[in-house]
């Protein structure tokens, strides 16, 4: 099934918060993430990197130091061309093969909102 760069960096950020996990879930969660970022979004994340030094503005620290990170809010007056091109790459589409487990894993293991962040991790 194809999924747009958006929504699987969406899944990247949902199963990385449990590859920490000793179970099957952390074990497919681990599997996933590691397809995501090391293949499927490493060119839209180098891209997206490319816009925020562009276009954002840098973290600064407690003395007004950069941190070396880079970030844009709706404020900054390039937030907009920044949105445009960006929305030309996160709309791309690829096919992503899920590893997935059975729903069995996830009774009394995850939370109704632990569940419904990784649903698509699951099959019947």
């Amino acid at each position: 099934m194809p999924y747009t760069n958006s929504k699987l960096s969406e899944m990247l950020e949902a199963a990385q918060k449990y590859i920490d996990r000793k179970d099957i879930i952390g074990y497919a969660a681990a599997r996933n993430v590691r397809r995501l970022k090391d293949d499927i979004l490493v060119e839209f994340n180098e891209k997206k990197n490319a816009l925020l030094s562009e276009y954002g503005e840098p973290y600064l620290d407690a003395n007004g130091n950069p941190t070396g990170g880079v970030y844009i809010n709706p404020d900054n007056p390039n937030y907009s061309k920044f949105m445009e091109e960006y929305s030309k790459f996160s709309e791309i589409e690829h096919d992503f093969d899920i590893f997935k487990i059975k729903f069995d894993n996830a009774i009394n293991n995850l939370t109704g909102s632990e569940l419904l962040e990784i649903d698509w991790m699951f099959e019947d």
